[in-house]
């Protein structure tokens, strides 16, 4: 075959192609046609007025041309009809409430058979019946799906699908000092005509908040109204336990959770449970009382991959179902000290971001909203996308601003598997807070500054107090303020908010370490936190004292110990309680130091914490004095004495220099052990002088000098740098001496 016939085939193959397409479409589009014509002409279901779906098109008479008789005679199984336009009502029927449960798969069936069934049935359309196109289905908070951010590129990937159907879920909550387990049902159950909660057949009872209390922890709730048929059902027999995921400004209110994963969580559990604290870490330090006999509450922070475990009255161990967070929220986040209501973010909400991707395999909704109590609180909703590792949030929820909202995971079969919160303020573009210590200097702590930087129209203000106590700059775009050295201006609350509305709540946190003194038992704690060391008396440092100093630390989990002593590697370490930020150091802990028994010296007791590097930091917070030693009155002062006349023989013997020898002879008989009562604190510092100069002369002659590893001699000899005059007097002396024996030498002899 030559190139010319090559050619002629695919030139006439070109237009039998493009007539072959263009029969495709044309087909496909007339296919589509009937297919919504057939749509229009099913009469809307019936059912309940609670879950009225809007008015359709219904037609006086069925065209022949969609005649249901072919249908029927064809064999096809109505089931089969019925999920297919179960599939397309989302493109059909508009809902008139928001949050409205859908009519089911089985309701859309049903009318589809007695249509079969009975054609000439069909009623005449009313006139409000009017023809009209059909609109994209809305969700029940009246998003469209797709409506994102950066709409015009993911809106074509948002899988369209019915949405998560309205249930109760169990919730707890803190009220008259005690933990209330119960049902929250959705505020839009409250339209149902003879709503019912029961737990195992008995009545449950509600609040003004649509909670229902549950009157024990196992067993099956059921919540059902007039015209529902088959009620819903909560089994919670799945578990001996209720974890809830803790939430709120007070950490008051939880809703159950299948893992417990990062943040504060509640477990309750049997009475005779106690906790694994070596495995859980620390609790809440007393169990709380729960509404439901014969159970307790406990609570657990958990910042890590330790476990939550429970010992039964048997002795076994019991593990709470725990993983680590498969999701966290990234963008611009902003310095901020609140805690337990999630990150503060600017200029834009965050995105969602899987530390896995195929976490998302898991998810079959994700539900935002906004946080806080009461009813009309917006929320809405979406499928994630499984080949996208991160997810953003709803454009609407852009467009609001600014708040405080939620993100919660569902499975497959609408259980809770992860809790996130978090805040944002689309105005507030920065939080500056100027670089500081958080321990003070040698004049103590220092003011530090605050910058908000913000759009023009945001307005910047001190939530609980006046700003006339603090010093607060307003211009257009930046609002500043000086936080004094005090320590309760150390934390401040917020208010950022626009003319349109939106606000936020922000904590600002200057950290900083203050201590005081007070007695055990925290009644008679000074009145003000010190940053400057203050003396403390040997009297106080005994074994039977009750003073204590008291560490306030910038916010509880700052650090997991500090460490306190005279000397770094003499300190004890005091470990810093998960929900405290103050440390109590008993002043007992020291009876005995060797640094209390030189009373002729000053010392330091010193604060030592790791900075941000994981480097040892100190600060001395007190100061024990030097004072007069006490008068010679003991048996053991005749002992010490006699070891000291000792020692100065044995050091007279070895050294060659006479007057030196002469020196520590005269200071030898000063050490009379026959008169125990005379006062020797003058010849204490003289004797440890003079025996300073004897160890320099030792190493001068590249000898060891006597006694030097002898601790108590070294804590004597320790007196002669803490009085110099007194040492340059020996010096002088020795120097005299030595002088006088040499010109004495000199002289002729007769």
């Amino acid at each position: 075959m030559d190139n010319l016939s090559v050619i002629l085939i695919i030139l006439l193959a070109i237009p039998v192609m493009g007539l072959a397409i263009a029969g495709v479409i044309i087909y496909r589009y007339l296919h589509s046609s009937r297919t919504f014509e057939f749509q229009s002409k099913i009469p809307p279901p019936e059912v309940s007025p609670e879950i009225q779906p809007s008015t359709g098109q219904i037609p006086e008479t069925l065209s022949p041309e969609v005649s249901l008789a072919p249908v029927a005679e064809s064999g096809l199984p109505m089931p089969d009809l019925g999920d297919t336009l179960a599939r397309e009502e989302e493109l059909t029927i508009e809902y008139e409430g928001i949050g409205e449960l859908p009519p089911n798969k089985s309701n859309i069936s049903d009318t589809v058979m007695d249509t079969n069934e009975a054609p000439t049935q069909i009623s005449t359309p009313t006139p409000s019946a009017v023809s009209k196109p059909p609109i994209p289905r809305i969700d029940r908070v009246g998003r469209r799906k797709g409506s994102f951010q950066s709409e015009e590129s993911e809106q074509g990937k948002i899988s369209r699908r019915k949405p998560r159907a309205l249930k109760p879920e169990v919730v707890c909550w803190y009220e008259a000092r005690k933990w209330f387990v119960g049902l929250e049902t959705p505020e839009e159950f409250q339209e149902y005509t003879g709503l019912t909660v029961t737990q195992d057949g008995a009545p449950l009872t509600h609040d003004d908040k649509d909670r229902w209390a549950l009157i024990k922890a196992n067993g099956k709730a059921s919540v059902s109204w007039d015209e529902v048929e088959q009620p819903i059902e909560i089994d919670l027999n799945d578990r001996p336990y209720l974890l809830f995921k803790l939430s709120g400004k007070n950490i008051d209110r939880g809703r159950l959770i299948r893992y417990a994963a990062v943040g504060w969580f509640l477990v309750i559990v049997p009475d005779e449970w106690k906790p694994n604290e070596e495995s859980s870490g620390s609790a809440i330090p007393l169990p709380e009382r729960v509404f439901i006999d014969g159970y307790r509450a406990h609570g657990f922070n958990r910042e890590d991959a330790r476990k939550i475990m429970f010992v039964t009255p048997q002795g076994e161990l019991f593990d709470v179902l725990t993983r680590a967070s498969r999701f966290k929220l990234v963008g611009h986040q902003l310095p901020d000290a609140s805690e337990d209501i999630g990150p503060l973010f600017g200029n834009s909400p965050p995105r969602i971001h899987a530390l896995d991707k195929n976490v998302w395999s898991d998810v079959k909704t994700i539900v935002v909203g906004q946080e806080g109590t009461g009813r009309k609180r917006w929320r809405t909703e979406f499928s994630p996308e499984a080949e996208d590792l991160e997810q953003g949030l709803p454009s609407e929820l852009s467009e609001k601003g600014g708040g405080w909202y939620f993100i919660r995971f569902y499975d497959a079969v609408d259980r809770l598997v992860e809790s996130l919160d978090f805040r944002f303020m689309k105005a507030l573009k920065d939080i500056r807070i100027s670089p500081h210590s958080a321990l003070p200097g040698d004049s103590g702590h220092l003011a530090a500054r605050v910058e908000f930087l913000h759009d023009r129209g945001c307005v910047v203000k001190l939530a609980d107090s006046s700003e006339e106590n603090l010093s607060v700059e307003h211009e257009d775009k930046r609002t500043s303020a000086t936080i004094p050295p005090d320590p309760i201006w150390d934390e401040t609350r917020w208010l950022i908010q626009v003319e349109e509305g939106a606000q936020v709540e922000a904590k600002i946190l200057v950290e900083r370490v203050w201590w005081a003194l007070g007695e055990d038992g925290g009644e008679k704690m000074p009145v003000g936190w010190m940053d400057r060391p203050f003396n403390i008396s040997r009297d106080l440092v005994t074994a039977t004292s009750k003073h204590v100093l008291r560490f306030r630390l910038p916010r509880p989990r700052w650090v997991k110990e500090i460490r306190v002593g005279f000397e770094r590697w003499k300190t004890r370490a005091y470990y810093v309680e998960v929900a405290k930020r103050e440390v109590a150091v008993s002043l007992s802990h020291f009876e005995g130091a060797q640094e209390l028994e030189d009373q002729a010296r000053e010392y330091m007791l010193k604060l030592w914490i790791k900075d941000d590097a994981s480097q040892d930091v100190s600060v001395v917070v007190a100061v024990i004095p030097a004072t007069q030693p006490a008068l010679i009155e003991t048996g053991r002062a005749r002992s010490d004495v006699r070891r000291m006349r000792n020692y100065l023989k044995r050091l007279g013997h070895r050294i060659q220099d006479s007057a030196l020898r002469q020196m520590i002879s005269e200071t030898r008989e000063k050490w009379s052990a026959s008169s125990p009562r005379s006062e020797t604190g003058s010849y204490r510092i003289e004797t440890s002088c003079v025996i300073v100069l004897a160890w320099e002369n030792f190493r001068a002659n590249g000898i060891k000098p006597l006694g030097h590893r002898k601790r108590w001699l070294r804590r004597f000899v320790g007196l002669a740098a803490n009085h110099p005059d007194t040492m340059q007097e020996i010096r002088e002396k020795y120097e005299t001496l030595k002088r006088g024996r040499t010109n004495a030498s000199s002289r002729p002899k007769r």
